[in-house]
């Protein structure tokens, strides 16, 4: 995160990062940044499944 404030917070985000497009800059608010980054954290006991079905590398 380069620029943080009390109210915003700016960080780096690739709109397309398959075709090469470049990083540009994404400023949020601070309730919503908090928001954004709680959306990956999950509760005590809960496990994260990356890979299932067809997809899954031992298929």
């Amino acid at each position: 995160m380069p620029r943080s404030r009390a109210t915003t917070c700016t960080s780096r985000v690739q709109s397309d990062p398959a075709r090469g497009k470049l990083t540009q800059g994404l400023t949020l608010g601070a309730d919503a940044f908090i928001l954004r980054f709680l959306l990956h954290l999950l509760p005590r006991g809960f496990h994260r499944i990356r890979h299932y079905g067809l997809l899954a590398g031992s298929a």
